[in-house]
């Protein structure tokens, strides 16, 4: 192999070291240098995944907040109805109410009317049996005796008590 230009000492030794540079290069620069590529591939679709997760969490939740602004709005609009309905009753009350008092109000006029009519049914029967008695009175002063006039005045007046009661 010399006469080719080949030392086999030299070939030998070349080999060896190429097989050395080849462990080591395979054991502390390949195998951790694939682990980093590996953890970033890892991390990268982790990432990925993450983003996509964090995507339809976001459509989601724009789609619960749309149910949530229809269903505040639902609400809304039968707190509306319902005070509307609250206040209808709270109405009807209220009238039936003035017009119960308006009632009381009648019936005490009514009362009043009539507790006023007594008393002047009464002033006038006292008046009328005044004036009778003043015209029986005036009558009979120009016609009887003053034994006459006593003793008519007194049974006109007997009798008028027992007939008005006043």
């Amino acid at each position: 192999m010399e006469k080719l230009g080949i030392n086999p000492k030299l070939l030998i030794a070349q080999i060896v070291n190429f097989v050395l540079f080849f462990i080591i290069i395979k054991k502390f620069i390949a195998k951790p240098f694939i682990k980093f590529v590996d953890k970033q591939k890892h991390e990268e679709l982790e990432k990925e995944r993450i983003f996509n997760d964090l995507k339809k969490s976001e459509e989601e939740l724009g789609k619960k907040e749309i149910q949530v602004k229809e269903t505040i709005r639902k609400r809304e609009n039968e707190a509306v109805q319902e005070a509307k309905k609250q206040g209808g009753i709270v109405k009807n009350q209220i009238i039936q109410d003035a017009k119960d008092d308006a009632q009381d109000i009648r019936k005490k006029a009514k009362e009043q009317i009539e507790h006023e009519r007594k008393i002047l049914e009464g002033n006038i029967k006292k008046k009328v049996v005044d004036l009778s008695v003043l015209l029986v009175e005036k009558v009979l002063k120009r016609s009887l005796d003053i034994s006459q006039k006593r003793k008519i005045t007194k049974d006109i007046l007997i009798k008028s008590k027992e007939k008005y009661e006043i």
